[in-house]
């Protein structure tokens, strides 16, 4: 572990040097340090070296040096930069996270400050460790989602805000979540809020909250999630839908910390960190004149990117097996055919890896333990709405007169299924040029009293009428 401290003030860097070495602050080892007490040693240092966390004098022999010195070793610094002052204003505590700091402390050092940011960069130092804790909550092997996901490290309270990209269903959400598990206490507050079907009153309601008789059917005082979330998280999903007559106080309460619930006169205050996510990209939105180009700005301090499943097509079968692998616990065991997953690979998947979770649970777990061509077929056809359009369609005609007939909803559901998975296969045979019943009959493995069976059903049942 190496730490660099550069601070000019002899006693402050004895002081930060010793606290480091304390072992009730350090409990995994004593870290390799070295000082740096002027720019031009701190110069020297930054290009002969990399560290694994950096404490910079925000004032380092001259005003703002410490921030003028990690802007211009921006691309060299790979490592958590800490800024440190004696004066907290806003305006210098936002100079030093667009420097690129991780993290601001004020003057003088404390022990506990100092254990709360060694322990919190130094718990991520293990680049194993970090995919490890990713991997537990997010299912992939796709280098490049992994190396976006590597920009969660490092995001505690106060850091510039996040933004999410990516289609619906690919995780954004969980991701949101992971910021919070891997840089914030577990106890700490995670606020969620969905811009989307909220006009610009609701939502200043929902995200500032209100007070008692500020509107009509405000009968009581409302706290809002950006006060609920003071010392976490606040997430905004489809920020993209974000009302656009409240932008602008939105955008001040990023700039400031402090906000007005509605109908009050007094400002609040909530530090925290701020994660938005949306499906659409926010320069498309600016250009139609619908998003303010200053608040794409402020929002995205750190963008990720989760590119589609169809992109990242061995994720497919590793999300297919997580999903299949988490029902253990009812006891049953389920596998799939080399040709099975081979379609389901080559299913684009709209909804990503929501579409593959409900289509595990939905679906998969209601046929037997091993899941063949059969029961995925409906995959080869590139015109169908998603999984089991028509299986959808057909459970919903007149089912409840023929769950009356079965008695039992189960039973029925499962019957049908597998004669629509029958018929569908027989359909396809029958579609084929030249093709002729009884070769069609015989191609499938069907006896001719199975064989007309589902070709009456499907005249009946499906809307079908094949020559024969």
């Amino acid at each position: 572990m190496k730490i660099l401290i550069i601070e000019d003030d002899f006693v402050l860097r004895e002081s930060l040097t010793r606290i480091l070495r304390n072992p009730s602050v350090n409990e995994e080892s004593k870290p390799a340090i070295t000082t740096a007490s002027t720019t031009d040693e701190a110069k020297k240092t930054l290009a002969e070296d990399q560290y694994d966390l950096a404490f910079f004098d925000l004032n380092l022999n001259g005003e703002l040096a410490g921030i003028k010195l990690l802007s211009a070793y921006k691309n060299k610094v790979k490592f958590p930069v800490v800024i440190s002052s004696y004066f907290d204003k806003k305006e210098i505590v936002n100079k030093a996270y667009n420097a690129g700091a991780e993290d601001f402390l004020r003057k003088p050092f404390s022990e506990d400050s100092i254990k709360l940011v060694f322990n919190r960069y130094f718990h991520h130092i293990n680049s194993e460790e970090f995919i490890s804790k990713i991997l537990d909550d997010f299912v992939t092997e796709d280098s490049e989602i992994i190396q976006e996901l590597h920009k969660l490290k490092f995001k505690p309270l106060g850091s510039s805000p996040i933004h999410i990209y990516g289609e619906t269903g690919t995780g954004k959400e969980v991701v949101a979540h992971l910021i919070k598990k891997l840089n914030f206490p577990e106890d700490a507050p995670f606020e969620a809020l969905n811009c989307n079907n909220l006009t610009g009153e609701l939502f200043e309601s929902q995200l500032f909250g209100h007070k008692k008789g500020s509107f009509t059917g405000a009968g009581a005082d409302h706290i809002g999630c950006a006060k609920k979330a003071d010392g976490g998280i606040l997430f905004l999903d489809e920020i993209d839908k974000i009302p656009e007559n409240i932008q602008d106080k939105f955008l001040r309460f990023i700039e400031t910390g402090k906000f007005r619930p509605v109908g009050s006169s007094a400002e609040v205050a909530a530090k925290l960190l701020i994660v938005s996510a949306g499906s659409r990209p926010l320069e498309s939105l600016i250009e139609k004149g619908v998003f303010r180009r200053d608040l794409k700005a402020r929002l995205s301090g750190t963008t990720v990117y989760l590119k589609p499943i169809r992109e990242r097509k061995s994720d497919i079968s590793l999300q297919i097996d997580y999903f299949m692998k988490s029902h253990k616990t009812s006891g049953r065991v389920f596998s799939i055919t080399d040709q099975a997953m081979k379609i389901l690979t080559d299913y684009s998947w709209p909804e990503n890896t929501r579409e593959i979770k409900n289509f595990v649970e939905s679906h998969l777990l209601s046929f037997t333990k091993r899941i063949t061509v059969r029961e995925v077929q409906n995959l080869q056809n590139p015109t169908k709405q998603g999984l089991f359009s028509t299986r959808y369609k057909i459970l919903t005609q007149d089912i409840m007169s023929q769950v009356q007939k079965s008695g039992s909803l189960k039973d029925y559901i499962d019957q049908l299924q597998t004669e629509i998975v029958d018929y569908q296969l027989l359909q396809s045979k029958l579609e084929k040029p030249n093709a002729y019943t009884n070769k069609a009959r015989l191609s499938l493995g069907m006896s001719s009293r199975a064989f007309y069976k589902y070709l009456n059903l499907g005249k009946e049942q499906f809307g079908h009428d094949k020559k024969t």
